[in-house]
């Protein structure tokens, strides 16, 4: 698996970063809950720095409420560039958020939800596997579980 920061309509501007390590929630991968649908990833380069040192990095928010304005970045199946779309969340659930933000069609699953330009406060996906519907999208509730799963491969 491989990840390419940057990427738009071909170009690689900081190249191609191949995945090393990933963890998801023993629970979502024994039956799939939306609630627990999260995972994280760690890339590496031969003969580069950590890639936050070349990109730049997002901060993990747990327990971010349930409004948050944010931009969400996702690449569709169709196009070969993001698409970033704004909104304000709501709290669908306990363990989902809502984003009313036209446009994330199918493809964009996973893709960060961005508040304050570098705090990630959900990732499409859970409920309906991110929406049955291009203008409403979901992200499963960061909580101390999720900052569990995140330390599980960093160590941290």
């Amino acid at each position: 698996m491989l990840f390419v920061p940057g990427y738009i309509d071909g170009d690689a501007p900081f190249g191609t970063w191949t995945v090393t390590g990933a963890v998801v929630d023993p629970r979502w991968a024994s039956d799939g809950d939306p609630d627990l649908d999260v995972a994280f990833l760690t890339v590496q380069r031969q003969d580069a720095p950590p890639i936050e040192e070349v990109t730049g990095g997002f901060h993990l928010v747990v327990d971010p409420g349930p409004v948050n304005d944010v931009q969400a970045i996702g690449y569709p199946s169709f196009a070969d560039a993001p698409l970033i779309r704004t909104g304000s969340t709501t709290r669908k659930s306990e363990h989902q958020l809502e984003l009313d933000a036209p446009g994330l069609y199918d493809g964009t699953s996973g893709g960060p939800w961005v508040r304050n330009g570098d705090e990630v406060v959900g990732v499409t996906g859970g409920y309906e596997q991110g929406g049955t519907d291009p203008d409403v999208s979901y992200a499963s509730y960061f909580d101390d579980a999720t900052a569990n799963l995140l330390s599980q491969l960093t160590g941290t």
